[in-house]
């Protein structure tokens, strides 16, 4: 009997500790919030006093969303435009042209991103992707936030009458979208 109650209990307490089995979870997470965000800083520019690169607006882009941001330039002429013609004003040419964008960006291979490209001679009322997403979608997710900013400038083709009476103006708009 002793045998049986001894072989009982041992039966019992292996029992017991077999079925005491203890669960946990354990939750971590990763977050970072999303920024996306453009300054536009507009230089005043009201007299070209030679024909030099005039920087015309300070731009800064942050954006850490994987899907990307569109920046888009659109010139209203495309050229200085006179008010009138009253004294033989006529358009004058100008170039774009921007610094080097300083700072953090997407990969120069990454497919489906475009670097900063201003165009040198924006058309009439043409929306140009100047950097972010080309078409409509990214290939591949970015992996790099952007995070710096780059001068806009402007270069008169010929300056050989700036001196000449004149009210001339474009208007140039620089669009943000964060996708």
């Amino acid at each position: 009997m002793k045998k049986v109650l001894g072989i009982l209990i041992s039966l019992s307490l292996i029992l017991t500790l077999c079925s005491t089995v203890v669960y946990g979870a354990i939750t971590f997470s990763h977050i970072i919030d999303p920024v996306s965000a453009m300054t536009l800083t507009e230089s005043s520019v009201t007299e070209f006093k030679n024909g030099n690169n005039v920087v015309i607006a300070e731009v800064e882009i942050q954006n850490n969303t994987r899907d990307g941001y569109k920046l888009l330039l659109t010139a209203a002429a495309g050229e200085l435009i006179p008010a009138t013609s009253e004294d033989g004003e006529t358009a004058i040419p100008y170039t774009l042209s921007a610094s080097s964008f300083g700072g953090s960006k997407p990969a120069n291979d990454h497919a489906g991103f475009q670097q900063l490209n201003v165009p040198g001679k924006p058309a009439a009322g043409v929306a140009n992707l100047i950097m972010g997403v080309e078409g409509t979608s990214l290939t591949q997710l970015l992996e790099e936030p952007t995070d710096g900013k780059f001068s806009l400038r402007v270069k008169l083709d010929d300056t050989s009458f700036i001196k000449m009476a004149g009210s001339y103006s474009d208007n140039i708009t620089i669009t943000y979208t964060d996708l």
